[in-house]
């Protein structure tokens, strides 16, 4: 060639070219096929180059390329979007070991320090023999050794490329400076922005990639069935094995191993990924029969990511990344961390589950569970409380990480049970009992964890250690067997929970509650100045003087225990005061404790001093006796390391706990807890003795019929409106028919008001006796009458407004929950005190067309 063409030597390569075209075709479809199922979040385009492309390139490089056909290497092109920048480092690994790239050129090392734009990186691949890429002999065939350009860049980069870089420097007019300038200053932000995108991504990447994610029931149900529905469609799509993953990891968070095992079976794919997943899958569904094929085809699979018997390099620092190598180690570290775990649950496995877990932290030195996990096993296989002064730190930053990662949302409940195990280590009984109250108060259904064989393998691990926590044992395994046996005693067939029954029969103090309902009193029985503790009388006093049923408190003459005592002994002497008071202690008391003698019922725990196992041990008594949680009412006043853990275990539980807000120590701790303070049956109540009284009573001696208060709610609420609309108002929610509420609340409100009215009644002088409608006389309450009974009503207003999370504030705000009418009595303006009156005054009306008199007593 001379450098010149002529039309008939053009004409003859472009007569070859069109003869190659079918070749580079298939090429192309091979190329989109692999990168869409490798990649399914990212774009791929992919295009053979046309005739007249060719003609024209052809020509204008002729003098660089005189055979184009043979020599060009872009005639089939093929580009990868992605969304940040380190993922591009992920498709150049996953090009260099699957294909044979004749050439790499990164666009920015080309660029010096002080230029900024066009940064993709080009590849010229041909296949390799040696990777099997799912290609038919015919495909390969058509290909043979031809070249294909690959391009990867994000989508800024691509962004940038697709508005700018042609129009640039493709272009014959002669660009103005400024505008170069402009260009490369939004090449500088754009490429300062891909570093942001990349850096925070990676962050989260690094979270999601290595810990699970929760999911609350009702949205996990959901996810289910719409991916079920999915995967069951017809039609094959490169992204049916991710959410075959996905799916499955969703069926394991609610053990339902046997499901997500055939969903990934059905759907394999080589990938460390699916051999993961399916081998857990398959090793927990499979736990109870080791020996069968199953279990054993899990554990090998899980070898096969895991690669127990190879050597790990200990880096020097941990820097998160996505890129692949670093995505194989973690994915290596998990495995090796769920082959301990399943080791940990098998007989004289113990060493081989210390090295799968040394092995894990070694890959990933970073992740918590992997550490404590180490930590736990060192002390079972002999190692004893040696090794802790060299671990205490990391298991402090340990808890430090798994509580970010609760604010997070991921690892629930794997996360709470970490922290309470490293206090376990630690010998910190009351922050290891109050992390487990966290793990409590999930399963018990105020979050969903699902996962209950977390509470199997919990029940293992704490076995496992008694002997180096021997009293912190006994009565974590006491929670975790109680918390087992209420979530499985439906189940008929479940083995744990009733082997949990079992162990806490034999644990029974005094046998639970003749009588209900249960009120727990909670409170300081040291360090508490007796004048402070002397100004809680008065609230007592009122609280118990018509409770009947089982009230549970400390015991001892001192403290609060000690007041209650006090009170009880006086209200007798009244007459009042009807109810079992219940105390437990350790059948060793300190020698400067004396039980006091008006708690007649005494349970006696193992423990040679007080400790949380007293406590622990009447919840063991009230839920085996059959108390509903809900029907348990918790009055707090200040408190000690003990009532720290009392007031979360009767949140945990699903108990009422109203907190005296000024009262100080345990009790304000609890208020700022930001695990705790938000519970929606935590009440904080002020220093008035009313709501106190209200508070306490609320489910206490509720006499009329649940379907009385159905029909009288209803009645109730039709009174208030038309004393309302008598007096002008029409625009309050409240003052709807009983039928058009929209706030469920609002009905709930009147219910209450409805079902208090006896305690109300009896607390004033009053009684309810059921008769005959013709006999019934209509009872006129005095002046004076109305006014007590409209102060208690009141008291129960606020009280109901506390427990539903309001709060005092000088504006009503239905949306944010402020009133200000949350205040005593006798700061309450008086209109607004008429409310009450009114609502009082319409009782005996109301009672009287349902069958009931009022009588004074």
């Amino acid at each position: 060639m001379d450098g010149s063409w002529t039309a008939g030597i053009l004409n003859q390569q472009i007569l070859e070219y069109t003869k190659e075209l079918s070749h580079y075709q298939t090429f192309r479809e091979v190329l989109d096929r692999i990168f869409r199922k490798a990649f399914p979040a990212a774009v791929v385009q992919g295009r053979v180059k046309e005739i007249p492309s060719f003609a024209e390139k052809a020509t204008r490089r002729q003098d660089r390329y005189p055979d184009p056909v043979h020599m060009f290497t872009d005639l089939c092109g093929m580009r990868i979007i992605v969304p940040t920048y380190d993922q591009v480092a992920v498709v150049r690994e996953f090009i260099e070991t699957r294909f044979h790239v004749i050439e790499f050129d990164d666009k920015t090392e080309r660029l010096s320090e002080e230029e900024f734009g066009y940064r993709d990186m080009h590849f010229i691949i041909q296949l390799r023999e040696d990777r099997n890429l799912n290609l038919s002999e015919k495909e390969l065939s058509q290909i043979g050794e031809r070249k294909a350009e690959i391009q990867v860049r994000t989508v800024l980069q691509h962004a940038w490329a697709e508005i700018l870089h042609d129009r640039i420097y493709k272009t014959a007019i002669s660009v103005p400076v400024q505008w170069r300038r402009e260009a490369n200053r939004l090449a500088a932000l754009l490429e300062k922005a891909d570093e942001s995108f990349s850096g925070l991504a990676d962050a989260l990447d690094s979270q999601t990639a290595a810990y699970e994610v929760c999911l609350p029931e009702p949205k996990r149900k959901m996810e289910i069935e719409a991916l079920h529905t999915i995967l069951a469609l017809d039609q094959e799509s490169p992204s049916k094995p991710l959410l075959a993953l996905k799916l499955a990891r969703i069926l394991m968070t609610a053990d339902r191993w046997k499901e997500a095992a055939d969903v990934l079976t059905g759907r394999m794919q080589e990938s460390m990924e699916f051999d993961l997943e399916l081998g857990y899958a398959l090793c927990r569904g499979n736990i109870h029969v080791p020996g069968s094929q199953k279990f054993r085809n899990g554990l090998k699979r899980l070898a096969k990511v895991a690669m127990p018997d190879r050597p790990v390099e200990i880096p020097d620092s941990y820097t998160p990344s996505v890129t692949a190598p670093n995505i194989r180690a973690g994915l290596r570290a998990k495995a090796l961390y769920r082959l301990g775990k399943i080791y940990t649950l098998q007989p004289n496995a113990g060493v081989k589950a210390r090295d799968c877990f040394m092995k894990a932290h070694a890959l990933r030195p970073e992740n918590p569970y992997y550490h404590v996990a180490l930590a736990q096993t060192e002390l079972r296989l002999g190692s004893g409380g040696r090794i802790l002064p060299l671990v205490e730190a990391g298991l402090r930053a340990d808890t430090e990480q798994c509580r970010r990662h609760v604010t997070l949302g991921i690892e629930m409940p794997s996360a709470y049970f970490t922290i309470a195990r490293c206090h376990f280590l630690l010998g910190e009984a009351s922050a290891c009992l109050c992390a487990y109250a966290r793990v409590i108060a999930g399963f018990m259904g105020q979050a969903d964890y699902g996962s209950s064989s977390l509470l199997d393998d919990e029940i293992v691990i704490i076995e496992q250690l008694k002997r180096f926590q021997p009293e912190l044992s006994e009565q974590v395994l006491a929670l975790l067997h109680l918390v087992r046996w209420i979530n499985r005693r439906g189940d008929k067939k479940d083995i744990g929970g009733k082997k949990s029954l079992a162990w806490l029969k034999n644990r029974r103090t005094c046998g639970g509650p003749s009588r209900k309902p249960v009120l727990l009193i909670i409170g300081g029985a040291e360090l508490m100045p007796r004048r402070k503790i002397q100004g809680y009388f008065g609230h007592l006093h009122e609280a118990l003087e018509f409770f009947q049923g089982t009230v549970v408190s400390g015991g001892t003459t001192s403290g609060i225990p000690g007041l209650v005592g006090d009170v009880t002994r006086m209200l007798s002497a009244q007459g009042f005061g009807k109810y079992d008071l219940v105390a437990y202690h350790p059948r060793k008391l300190p020698k400067d404790a004396r039980i006091h003698p008006s708690y007649k019922i005494v349970g006696k725990t193992q423990a040679d001093h007080f400790s949380e196992r007293e406590l622990i041990a009447c919840w063991v008594d009230l839920l085996l006796a059959g108390v509903e949680p809900r029907k348990i009412t918790a009055l707090g006043i200040n408190g000690g390391r003990i009532a720290d853990v009392e007031y979360r275990l009767a949140l945990a539980f699903g108990a009422r706990v109203g907190v005296m807000r000024d009262s100080g120590r345990a009790a304000a701790l609890l208020l700022s807890d930001p695990a705790w303070k938000d519970h929606p049956n935590l009440c904080v109540l002020p220093e008035d003795k009313l709501v106190v009284w209200a508070f306490v009573n609320r489910y206490n001696n509720l006499r009329l019929p649940q379907d009385v208060v159905e029909k009288a709610a209803p009645v109730a609420h039709e009174f208030y409106r038309q004393k309302r609309f008598s007096k002008g108002e029409t625009s309050d929610e409240s003052l709807k028919p009983w039928d058009k509420i929209r706030e469920e609340s609002l009905r709930e409100s009147n219910r209450d008001q409805i079902a208090f009215m006896d305690n109300l009644l009896q607390k004033c002088g009053f009684k309810i006796q059921n008769k005959s409608k013709n006999s019934i006389n209509l009872l006129r309450f005095k002046k004076e009458e109305i006014e007590e009974l409209a102060e208690h009503e009141h008291a129960r207003f606020v009280m109901e407004r506390l427990s539903e999370g309001w709060t005092y504030g000088k504006i009503k705000d239905v949306a944010k929950k402020t009133s200000p009418y949350l205040i005593p009595w006798d700061q309450v303006p008086d209109n607004v005190k008429e409310y009450d009156r009114e609502a009082v005054a319409v009782f005996p009306q109301l009672l009287k067309d349902l069958g009931y008199e009022i009588e004074r007593c």
